[in-house]
Parts: structure tokens; C-alpha cells; sequence
């Protein structure tokens, strides 16, 4: 049953982190377009984060063009939530 169900069952430690050492991060235009909402310090661990597995991150065309046809209207709102708080 493991066999055909794989994803209800717990992966062992060690399968685990051999994944996790050897796959490749594939994003989404919203986790660019989110890097404006976040705080600061969230946004400094995450890029921090991306630093350490920048070898095995890839960006499809499509994520790419989706973040650069939305970063303009992402970026009105970051403005304004900062400009209220002063």
C-alpha cells in the first residue's frame, strides 16, 4: 500500500534530508511579488535562505514575466501601508 500512496506515509530522516540536499527550488512570480510585503527581517531570512541554495533555484519564464507584469502594482501598496506609519 506504501507503494501506491506514498505521500500518507512519513519519509524516513535520512530520505529526507537526501531531497532536501539534492533537489532544485522551483518558484512563483507571488514569492518575488511577496518579498515587497514582507517585513524587513523576513525578507532579509529569506533572501539569506535563497543565498545558501542559489545553485539549485530556477525561475521558469513565466514566473518571471508574471512578477514583472505585477511588481508595479504590488509596490502602490507597499508605499502606502509605509507612508501611514509615519
Amino acid at each position: 500500500m506504501k507503494d501506491l500512496f506514498p505521500g500518507h506515509f512519513k519519509e524516513s530522516q535520512e530520505n529526507l534530508r537526501e531531497v532536501w540536499d539534492s533537489c532544485v527550488f522551483v518558484f512563483d512570480a507571488n514569492i518575488l511579488l511577496n518579498l515587497y510585503r514582507y517585513s524587513d527581517a523576513t525578507r532579509n531570512e529569506f533572501l539569506s535562505l535563497l543565498e545558501k541554495i542559489n545553485d539549485r533555484v530556477w525561475l521558469p519564464h513565466r514566473a518571471a514575466e508574471e512578477y514583472l507584469n505585477n511588481r508595479l502594482s504590488v509596490t502602490p501598496c507597499v508605499r502606502i501601508v509605509v507612508v501611514s506609519n509615519f
